[in-house]
């Protein structure tokens, strides 16, 4: 069964109708970015049509995203015309609290608190590698994106990129400048990034990886978010091939395994199926 339009959920009748052999390859929505994952029958559990799946193989893909019952639950938020967040689990942020778009503007508005990473890297790892480890490791992540207008001066920059907030997004083209972050009530933190080479014969430029945190709890944010870029970092940079998902259907009898439950795993609910997400 191969699904050409982006899920978040793997439909019960697909799996009843999955044979002992089957692969169901589908591009599934994990916490805000999208993966062509190719799920069988678990191993420990052979031709067990009541066991669960794992992904065989991942792969980076981009979909449009079905409607209704197996849409996700992302909200995009506009904070004010042009500048937006997404929230992968919808509007209620990860303490419980509804997002209020207001503030988060005005924490925006504020002076930063910086933090250096000491990382450095390619835009390819950024949006494919560091962007999932983020989605995986903190229920607090979300993506930013401020729209920019197409003028741009001598340099390629946008012409007033300095009044912008997301002036130093390390995914930017030249109508839209994108960053990953963790955001929780009181405040947010963004990635940030400075090219310190540039490309050369096929090879992406170098990135050096910063962090910045705005509102009350900026610090705290900016502290943690750095601590995920310098994770990611000593675990070698890890992108889509080595992540692995394993769906649990509520009719099956089947649990996570608590071996699986590291501190590195999360676990995502949805009404049918119930997915665990790590990095081997």
């Amino acid at each position: 069964m191969i699904a050409t339009v982006g899920v978040s959920d793997l439909a019960p009748a697909w799996l009843h109708q999955a044979g002992p052999g089957a692969r169901i390859v589908v591009p599934l929505d994990v916490r805000g970015s999208q993966l062509a994952v190719s799920f069988g029958r678990a191993r420990s559990a052979g031709a067990d049509a009541g066991g669960h799946w794992e992904s065989r193989s991942i792969a980076p893909c981009g979909f449009m995203r079905m409607r209704g019952s197996l849409a996700g639950p992302e909200r995009t938020v506009v904070l004010q015309p042009g500048l937006s967040v997404m929230l992968p689990d919808g509007l209620t942020l990860a303490d419980g609290r509804e997002v209020d778009g207001a503030a988060l503007a005005a924490f925006l508005d504020g002076p930063p608190a910086e933090f250096a990473t000491g990382v450095w890297t390619s835009f390819p790892q950024i949006f494919w590698g560091f962007g999932l480890w983020l989605a995986a490791g903190d229920r607090r992540s979300c993506g930013i994106a401020e729209e920019r207008p197409a003028e741009s001066g001598d340099s390629g920059e946008p012409s007033h990129a300095a009044a912008s907030r997301l002036a130093r997004a390390p995914l930017r083209s030249r109508g839209m400048l994108v960053t990953a972050g963790i955001l929780d009530s009181g405040g947010i933190a963004v990635l940030t990034a400075i090219q310190v080479t540039p490309a050369a014969d096929g090879r992406p430029g170098q990135l050096a990886l910063d962090v910045a945190g705005f509102g009350p709890r900026g610090s705290e944010l900016g502290a943690a978010l750095a601590a995920h870029v310098r994770a990611w970092d000593r675990a070698g940079q890890p992108g889509a091939a080595r992540l692995h998902l394993d769906a649990y259907p509520r009719s099956s009898p089947d649990e996570p395994a608590p071996a699986s439950q590291a501190s590195d795993a999360l676990l995502i609910e949805r009404p049918a199926t119930t997915f665990l997400v790590y990095h081997t």
